[in-house]
């Protein structure tokens, strides 16, 4: 078996399908509800101790990119009195309490188990 060559480097391969992938998933996550709810969706990556977003606007563009501490007080300050929002995490050790903490103010939760969501399977 002969493997073809396209021009392309193994790393560049694997960012163009990563970089699609997560194409895929923000227009997914972007039409749960076309026309209602919120016009901000956002991804978040919870870590013990920093919690890593991106913010994207109703065409799929980023418009925000930053880090918060994974406390009570850092979801507040960033997530509280703002115009609700379309927010995805994946499930994990911090998801049950952030997911009820962003509810409380406010925005819509979609918590996510890669395990189980064939996008992130097929991939």
């Amino acid at each position: 078996m002969t493997k073809r060559n396209t021009g392309t480097s193994e790393a560049e391969s694997t960012a163009t399908k990563g970089d699609r992938a997560g194409r895929v998933t923000a227009d997914r996550l972007l039409k749960v509800a076309a026309g209602v709810g919120p016009n901000r969706t956002v991804g978040m990556d919870l870590g013990d101790r920093t919690s890593h977003y991106c913010v994207l606007d109703e065409d799929g563009t980023v418009v925000e990119r930053s880090k918060i501490q994974t406390t009570r007080e850092g979801f507040r300050r960033r997530f509280e009195e703002r115009s609700r929002m379309r927010i995805a995490i994946e499930v994990g050790t911090h998801s049950p309490w952030v997911s009820r903490l962003l509810k409380e103010l406010g925005h819509e939760v979609l918590v996510a188990n890669p395990r189980k969501t064939r996008l992130f399977n097929d991939n």
